[in-house]
């Protein structure tokens, strides 16, 4: 952003040589990158939903109401006081833990 306000040729910006660029240059990079990461966060998203989708329909019984009451007990028996956290450390037991 600073290089689009500043002079080519020495680096330097003086308000009254009149090289600083336009002040329009903040908000136009500030909302750039807001829009940019919004967008691109967006498509980070619908990527992940649609092969959600295409998966659930190739096989619609791959996780079945069963296995997330079994995941559920599992995760109980490292969780204890449903603080919905559990260590690092023992999610491979909880992996071995569910089929």
């Amino acid at each position: 952003m600073s290089d689009a306000m500043v002079d080519e040729h020495g680096g330097q910006c003086s308000n009254e040589e009149g090289n600083c660029g336009s002040m329009l240059a903040i908000p136009y990079f500030i909302s750039f990158q807001i829009l940019g990461s919004f967008v691109l966060l967006n498509l980070v998203v619908a990527v992940i939903l649609e092969n959600f989708s295409t998966l659930h329909h190739v096989n619609p019984n791959l996780v079945s109401a069963n296995d997330l009451d079994l995941f559920a007990e599992a995760w109980a028996s490292f969780d204890p006081d449903a603080t919905n956290y559990i260590p690092m450390g023992e999610l491979p037991d909880l992996l071995l833990m569910v089929p």
